[in-house]
């Protein structure tokens, strides 16, 4: 009878011990949520750092582009053209265009609903990125997801007025220059 009770008395315990307890349960399952809320906080962190470094490696490569074409232009002596260029399209400029730009356009309402884009404005001469990661993304053009860049001639404005007028001002180059200032956010508050 002895041997029986003991017997008994393990397999109860066993029983016992056999799964999680509802305390334990409960706390394990906050502990992997807190986990996954740090994972998907940092993963949407990265999402954003991927974007910045995306655009600025665009505009790093048309900046580039836009530099050896004034040398050329220097080179081949017709450094009066510059003019030319300002205010038109960089990506002209480029042998491969990025993967996601959508090409040119009077209306760039067609491109509204896209995002992670770039396009070119014909009608204000804007080199225009849209942002995905809106979220992390701060324009002086209140409300606006879009970064806007713009061919600008670079002179010397020897008369001071503010233009450059071909008989009086020295050529210098050109630049891709921001037409607003933008900045993003560090971390994205979720």
């Amino acid at each position: 009878m002895t041997l029986f009770v003991r017997q008994n008395r393990q397999l109860n315990w066993r029983e016992e011990q056999a799964g999680f307890t509802f305390l334990e349960l409960t706390v394990v399952i906050v502990v992997i949520s807190i986990l996954f809320l740090f994972a998907y906080q940092r993963y949407l962190d990265l999402l954003v750092d991927v974007e910045k470094a995306s655009v600025a490696q665009t505009l790093g490569i048309l900046r580039s582009a836009t530099g050896m074409k004034v040398a050329k232009l220097i080179v081949d002596g017709k450094i009066g053209a510059l003019p030319d260029y300002e205010g038109s399209n960089p990506v002209k400029l480029l042998a491969e265009v990025p993967e996601n730009y959508r090409g040119e356009t009077a209306n760039p309402l067609v491109f509204r609903e896209q995002d992670g884009i770039w396009f070119f404005d014909t009608k204000a001469g804007l080199l225009v990125y849209q942002v995905k990661n809106r979220e992390a993304f701060f324009s002086e053009m209140e409300g606006s997801n879009q970064a806007r860049f713009r061919m600008q001639l670079v002179y010397e404005d020897n008369n001071r007025n503010g233009r450059f007028e071909r008989a009086i001002d020295d050529l210098a180059g050109l630049r891709l220059r921001p037409v607003d200032n933008y900045s993003w956010l560090e971390k994205i508050k979720k």
